[in-house]
């Protein structure tokens, strides 16, 4: 059974990291990043490469009036890893607004996250 000094770090990165995500806070995003960060977006299937990542966040951060982010349930931790649901919404340039209906299974290893497994399915 996982001791809750670990569940207690890893809630709380995981924490930290949706904060600066939410507030378009790349550096803050990036500076939890473990050197060996694996990060796998299932959606557009994909695995984004380290040095290809701060392109990837900056085009998926929230921007005020066009993008929101709802988390749909309490963050989840299992030792050293937190489930993360969400909803993702996003205003298009011709006014239509998609919706994505999200989750992610974040692992955190000396206290920077070491692997990110993104879900997403596109809500009609």
């Amino acid at each position: 059974m996982p001791s809750n000094n670990k569940k207690e770090q890893t809630l709380k990165i995981v924490n930290l990291h949706s904060k600066f995500w939410r507030e378009g806070d790349l550096k803050g995003v990036l500076s939890l990043y473990h050197e060996g960060i694996q990060y796998f977006d299932f959606f557009n299937n994909t695995r984004v490469k380290k040095e290809e990542l701060a392109d990837y966040i900056s085009f998926s951060l929230p921007v005020k009036n066009q993008v929101t982010i709802s988390h749909t349930d309490t963050i989840r931790v299992d030792g050293d890893t937190a489930f993360i649901q969400y909803t993702y919404s996003i205003q298009r340039a011709n006014g239509n607004t998609s919706h994505y209906r999200s989750c992610e299974a974040i692992t955190v290893l000396d206290e920077k996250i070491i692997r990110i497994n993104e879900y997403s399915s596109l809500v009609h």
